[in-house]
């Protein structure tokens, strides 16, 4: 679906494990994107799209999907469902709901390198009648919006958990 040119990366190699005697060896990549003054770590072979406004980073990996959406709005503005941005966290969150026709889990204020943002977890059923669990946290700071998100079958909540977990944790600001 995208396709990436890198900025910069290099190799760190995983293995991990995590449930009850499962494992996953997963090699993840160090992803710096300078102009959105982002770096975050995704498995390896993931890909990217621009766009004039928005960059696109996505891979599925052991059947869970992560992605990053970073736009810079003064080159396209975001409009909420009928609302303005004057809290944009809460407009990304309720159009995450909108979205999915999903639940709203879990919320949570999170800070990475000085930055308000907020974590999410919803579930949902997807377009082939699936139970899906996923995780966004977004942030917004200095007219940009920047999207991290897991999704999963709900079946695979441990590997799903554990992706989450070293995708987000991975996640900082230059800006």
């Amino acid at each position: 679906m995208l396709r990436y040119t890198c900025i910069m990366f290099y190799f760190v190699g995983n293995v991990v494990t995590y449930g009850q005697n499962r494992t996953s060896a997963v090699t993840w990549v160090a992803v710096e994107n300078s102009t959105a003054g982002v770096a975050f770590q995704m498995p390896q072979g993931y890909e990217r799209k621009d766009t004039i406004s928005t960059t696109l980073y996505k891979i599925e990996s052991e059947n869970v999907v992560l992605e990053v959406h970073y736009a810079d709005v003064n080159a396209a503005p975001i409009e909420g469902n009928g609302s303005t941005l004057s809290d944009p966290l809460q407009t990304f969150v309720d159009l995450a709901i909108q979205a999915t026709n999903g639940q709203l889990l879990s919320r949570q204020n999170v800070l990475v390198s000085g930055h308000q943002g907020v974590e999410i977890a919803i579930s949902y059923t997807d377009e082939e009648n699936q139970s899906v669990k996923a995780y966004h946290c977004y942030f917004w700071f200095n007219n940009k919006v920047y999207a991290f998100s897991t999704t999963a079958n709900i079946d695979n909540s441990d590997l799903l958990n554990y992706y989450k977990n070293s995708f987000f944790a991975s996640v900082n600001f230059s800006q």
